[in-house]
């Protein structure tokens, strides 16, 4: 009877063990990464006024006061406790192809109302990443928007998709930002109702139900029933500001969340909020450049395959002696790098991916420096380096 307690018994402690670790590993969060220039800062929002800093000679926190303020859940269920974002985030602009029919779009994600048929039964969509147009109808300061009988519903269940005859068509409301002279409105404050459309204006999607305001957000994901909506919500936090002192990474941790503050030189590394345009790159022929980089669904280009061609894991290739353009799309978003081939080489250092403001020198990248990044896009990282040090110099 004794042994079989203890089996019993050993078996509970290794049970309630692996519970307890998948508890663990299921609440761990990836910290959020944070890029600070030196002698910089970085401001963002957060709920709490309470943190703790690991090294605060690398990075020091001052933590404003506390504020109200305006922005949307995303949907992940019917409660809406998903990632907060901002209003300004969810804005659509309305571009006019011809007469009632409108590109509608934020960025590369389109407003196109459709639905696609797998084994039988339809998925219906509001968003798409493929370009196209819808048609709208506005009466009364309600809009409603179409295709091919497909109309823009909000479900019962309170998200936003399509449904297919006329029938199951919803009414939304069109809010741009408040302009100066202009009166906010109390129902989302920094925005204001309108009842007609301008073309090239950006505005708020919304649904009202009950005393809730839902938005469209442009995601093209159809995950979830939720995947395209977001839920207005009243908010209060405190501003942090984040100062670069010295170069180096260190965490930060705000009511249980911990942020990667990594502080940066700027005179080395590329401003994060920077993209690559007007940015080159000077190759020699018999060499190749990879551009190695952590986002793996990034999509390169040459709008010159005869200059130079790149291949889908970034290494670029010289062909023949001119100028072209390289482009990364990454999720929709595209960043060029101009590319210089010239005949000859010499045993220069290597060279940094990146130039700045004086387009006609070309930095070269001191290797005692170590590695260096460079901000892409929503977190992504890009960074160079040469597989050969078989390198043209600079004019």
């Amino acid at each position: 009877m004794k042994k079989k307690l203890n089996k019993i018994l050993l078996f509970l402690i290794v049970f309630i063990s692996i519970n307890l670790i998948f508890l663990i590993f299921q609440n761990t969060k990836a910290a959020t990464n944070i890029y600070v220039p030196l002698n910089g800062t970085y401001t963002f929002t957060e709920s709490s006024s309470q943190y703790t800093i690991g090294d605060s000679s690398i990075a020091s926190v001052s933590v404003g006061s506390q504020y109200n303020y305006t922005a949307a859940n995303l949907g992940t269920n019917s409660s809406y406790n998903g990632e907060e974002v901002s209003l300004d985030s969810c804005l659509f602009q309305f571009d006019l192809n011809s007469g009632t029919r409108y590109y509608v779009h934020n960025n590369s994600v389109y407003l196109r109302v459709g639905r696609i048929l797998s084994s039988g039964n339809y998925t219906y969509y509001a968003n798409s990443d493929t370009r196209g147009t819808v048609t709208t109808s506005i009466s009364s300061g309600n809009i409603t928007f179409t295709s091919s009988s497909i109309y823009l519903y909000f479900d019962s269940n309170k998200f936003i998709s399509s449904a297919y005859g006329s029938a199951n068509k919803s009414t939304f409301n069109l809010y741009r930002k408040v302009q100066s002279g202009e009166t906010s409105s109390t129902e989302i404050p920094g925005f204001v109702k309108v009842t007609s459309i301008t073309s090239g204006t950006k505005y708020l999607i919304v649904r009202k139900d009950g005393n809730d305001y839902y938005l469209l957000y442009p995601s093209s994901s159809i995950a979830t029933q939720y995947s395209q909506t977001a839920k207005i919500g009243n908010k209060s936090g405190v501003e942090y500001t984040i100062t670069g002192n010295s170069i180096g990474t260190t965490t930060l941790t705000i009511n249980g969340e911990d942020y990667l503050i990594r502080v940066y030189d700027e005179n080395t590394i590329l401003d994060p909020d920077s993209n690559f345009t007007d940015k080159a790159l000077t190759i020699g022929m018999g060499t190749t450049y990879k551009i190695k980089t952590n986002a793996s669904n990034i999509v390169w280009s040459s709008n010159d395959t005869s200059i130079a061609t790149v291949s889908s894991d970034g290494t670029v290739t010289p062909v023949s002696q001119g100028e072209t353009t390289l482009i990364a799309n990454l999720n929709g978003a595209k960043y060029s790098i101009r590319v210089r081939v010239i005949d000859g080489s010499s045993s220069g250092a290597l060279i940094n991916i990146l130039i700045d403001s004086d387009e006609d020198t070309i930095p070269y990248y001191n290797p005692n420096m170590g590695s260096t990044f460079y901000e892409l896009v929503n977190g992504e990282r890009i960074y160079g380096y040469l597989d050969t040090t078989s390198y043209a110099s600079a004019d």
